[in-house]
């Protein structure tokens, strides 16, 4: 059996069309893992980001070259009163942060509307954001001797098993 890489076009046909309705919420991210981040979040269906930054600039060249040109939108977010208005409009909040009560992200049942929220490396998400998600869910790592990912690889492996569950949900 001879094998044939596929082309961009023949990937995107191979691949199943998912609607639901997630957003990201990321915290003061770097240029770089924000760059890596959208370009996940386009692949896994994401309708838009909300950043809230801090020292972090948007306009940065090396985040259109690091996305792949993604085109998923990015709003400008203050922090508290956009997480509010998401759950107002009944998204259910979801913090990818290892806490006391976090659970395992593949035992999580997410809803078709989520918004998952993502920390920065160092800081990870700001307390009083931590506490307006509805649940905090961490990625079960099974040795070594490093307790975190970078933070674009663990949201690209969020946002994989969000959408292996949504999918088996419509299936």
């Amino acid at each position: 059996m001879i094998r044939k890489q596929l082309n961009h076009f023949q990937t995107l046909e191979k691949m199943p069309i998912l609607n639901t309705d997630c957003v990201l919420f990321l915290c003061s991210i770097s240029s770089e893992n924000l760059g890596l981040i959208m370009r996940s979040a386009d692949i896994f269906g994401i309708s838009h980001i909300y950043y809230l930054k801090d020292k972090y600039s948007l306009q940065d060249e090396y985040i259109s070259k690091i996305s792949r040109n993604s085109t998923i939108p990015i709003i400008s977010a203050s922090g508290f009163e956009e997480l509010v208005n998401l759950k107002e409009d009944g998204y259910t909040l979801g913090a990818l942060e290892i806490t006391d009560t976090s659970i395992p992200l593949r035992q999580v049942a997410f809803s078709n509307k989520l918004c998952l929220i993502v920390g920065n490396e160092q800081h990870g998400i700001p307390e009083n954001i931590l506490e307006t998600a509805d649940f905090s869910c961490h990625i079960e790592m099974t040795g070594g001797r490093i307790s975190s990912l970078n933070v674009s690889i663990a949201t690209s492996i969020a946002l994989y098993e969000v959408s292996q569950y949504l999918l088996k949900q419509v299936r």
